[in-house]
């Protein structure tokens, strides 16, 4: 991702579902990635089992919001970042 701001567009349970989330973002051409809040999982080889947050360009958040909420089949979600 090039130097602009970023922003957290939804909260994974996990680093594993953050990461297909982000994948299937990216395959929309949204370019996502991966922000896990553990320091342990920046060092280990075993993905983070404590929730996980997908970072998207500022310009993209509607759109993101959107695809995930047609992945998620509409559910209301508790775990989206506030604003």
């Amino acid at each position: 991702m090039r130097n602009e701001e970023l922003v957290e567009v939804v909260i994974a349970p996990n680093q594993t579902v953050a990461t297909m989330w982000a994948e299937m973002l990216a395959h929309q051409g949204i370019p996502a990635t991966v922000r896990c809040r553990d320091a342990l999982s920046v060092t280990a080889s075993i993905p983070s089992l404590l929730p996980c947050g997908v970072v998207v360009h500022r310009r993209d958040i509607q759109r993101a919001l959107s695809l995930i909420e047609q992945l998620l089949g509409g559910e209301d979600q508790n775990d989206r970042p506030e604003e």
